[in-house]
């Protein structure tokens, strides 16, 4: 599983733009409860091309160990980066 991260609601309906237009299938989770929107994106695993239509974003990394934190978020090169 890869986790990415993005800053607010306009960039997560960047990404669920993306997708669409890339034809990659995926589900969106809407907030039922509270009037939050989109709060989540979940696709099919990706291969190939399809990973690289998402390689431009944060991914959450786990690590571990001795005075490791337990995940952290790191950025790509281009994890700014727009349609």
């Amino acid at each position: 599983m890869v986790v990415i991260g993005v800053r607010d609601t306009k960039a997560i309906l960047k990404v669920a733009e993306k997708l669409r237009s890339n034809q990659i299938p995926h589900y969106e989770w809407h907030e039922p409860d509270y009037a939050y929107g989109l709060t989540a994106i979940a696709t099919a695993p990706l291969c190939g091309e399809q990973r690289e239509v998402l390689s431009c974003y944060q991914v959450l990394k786990f690590a571990g160990g001795d005075g490791q934190p337990s995940c952290s978020v790191t950025a790509n090169a281009c994890s700014s980066a727009s349609l």
